[in-house]
Parts: structure tokens; C-alpha cells; sequence
């Protein structure tokens, strides 16, 4: 007797393969952090975690694009906002704990704010860059499978 399947059964199995993933890249980014800002560890040491992290990340947002789905999915404006926020306060907070002893040196809070205030925008920038790229990709790629699939049907 063949083991039933249907399409309720192979939703459940991709929810359970999704929350894996999501833990797995948890964990990564978890041992990344931790082996970079607290063991201080040479990037030698922690580079196969942060292949595998972005490498996976690069991977689902190029698939994502090329199958013409919608990366934002109705908060395109939010995040064309918050996308470039975040990563900027996120990237300026790396940079200023993880080169903390180097800002207290300076002793110039104004060499230090300076420097920190160029990450943030250019950090903001590159993030707001990548998503207006991948956008026009996704809305090219959507476009092009759409006039594939009219044309199938005259």
C-alpha cells in the first residue's frame, strides 16, 4: 500500500523543513557573532559560518527573483524604508563594539561620531541599492513570466 499523500501532508513537511532552516541560520549567525565579537576570533576561524549564512541568504533571495515571486509581498514601501534603517543601525552598532577600544582611544567624540555616522549612511545606502536592484529584477522577472503565460494561453 502506497503511504498517503497529499497536499495538506507536503505543506506540513515544507513548514517543518522552513522552521529547521530558520533555526539552522540562527545558529549560524549566533556562532558568527559570538566567535567575531567575543572570542575574537580571526575571520579564518569563523568564515565557514558566514559563507553558509549569506551564501543560503544569496541563494533564497536569487531563486525568490527568478521564479517571479514578490519579495515584499505589499510592504514594499515599509520596506524600502526599514530595510535600509535597520541594517544601518545594525551595521554602525557592529562597527562601534566591535572596534569599541578604538573609539575610546581617539578620545575625539567628534573623529568618533563622524566615523560612525559614515557607516550608518553608507551602510543605509548599499542596503537601499541591493533592495532597488532586487526589485527591478523581481518586477522584470514577474513581468517576463507573465507575458510567457498569456502568450501560452492565445
Amino acid at each position: 500500500m502506497k503511504p498517503y499523500d497529499d497536499e495538506r501532508i507536503r505543506i506540513q513537511k515544507m513548514k517543518i523543513i522552513n522552521e529547521a532552516y530558520l533555526f539552522i541560520m540562527l545558529v549560524l549567525m549566533i556562532s558568527l557573532l559570538v566567535k567575531q565579537f567575543y572570542f575574537k576570533m580571526p575571520f579564518a576561524d569563523y568564515m565557514v559560518e558566514f559563507i553558509a549564512f549569506f551564501g543560503a541568504s544569496v541563494y533564497i533571495l536569487i531563486r525568490q527573483v527568478m521564479v517571479g515571486h514578490p519579495i515584499y509581498q505589499g510592504k514594499k514601501k515599509l520596506a524600502f524604508v526599514l530595510v535600509p534603517l535597520i541594517t544601518g543601525v545594525v551595521v554602525t552598532l557592529l562597527s562601534f563594539f566591535g572596534n569599541y577600544h578604538d573609539h575610546v582611544r581617539i578620545n575625539d567624540f567628534s573623529t568618533s561620531f563622524f566615523a560612525l555616522a559614515v557607516t550608518f549612511i553608507s551602510s543605509g545606502l548599499g542596503a537601499f541599492v541591493v533592495i532597488f536592484i532586487v526589485d527591478k529584477l523581481s518586477k522584470k522577472q514577474e513581468k517576463h513570466l507573465e507575458d510567457k503565460f498569456d502568450d501560452k494561453e492565445n
